[in-house]
């Protein structure tokens, strides 16, 4: 009997024993390739956003809208409308946009942070600007109110 525990130990010892210098522990899963290193490309040039991916509005958007023209300029008319590149003001409300999404060059939407009527609050507004640039339409109310662009 002690001839063959002394065998298995031996087989154990042996077995046990690395045959090779031990290797560094690998990120990569066991049977997967390994990871080789990509050699850096020339630097790029970061891409300027457009005018109209900014959080600028564009110029077409940009001044003073009024559903009646009669009344532009005056402050007499509540549907009084500016826009200017980086803010919004309605005739209770104004607020900084924080967000401009333009489709088609004529549909817009503003995110703005607003403040009114001792409210702050964050706000989405969708408008269309007619062909000839005389005309924006709220596209997000179901009302639809036309505003003329104000001289």
């Amino acid at each position: 009997m002690k001839p063959t525990l002394l065998a298995v130990a031996l087989i154990l010892i042996v077995g046990c024993t690395p045959t090779s210098e031990p290797q560094p522990p690998t990120d990569t899963a066991p049977g997967a390739p390994p990871a080789v290193a990509a050699e850096p490309g020339p630097p790029t040039e970061p891409r300027r956003p457009t005018p109209d991916e900014a959080n600028t509005v564009p110029e077409r958007f940009q001044g003073e809208w009024n559903s009646t023209p009669a009344d532009c300029g005056t402050g007499n008319n509540p549907s009084r409308l500016r826009i200017g590149a980086d803010d919004i003001r309605f005739h209770e409300s104004s607020g900084t946009i924080t967000s401009v999404t333009v489709r088609d060059g004529l549909d817009i939407t503003l995110a703005a942070d607003m403040t009114g009527e001792g409210e702050v609050f964050e706000s989405t507004y969708g408008f269309r600007l007619s062909d000839d640039g005389n005309t924006l339409t709220d596209t997000t109310s179901g009302t639809g109110m036309a505003r003329h662009r104000c001289d």
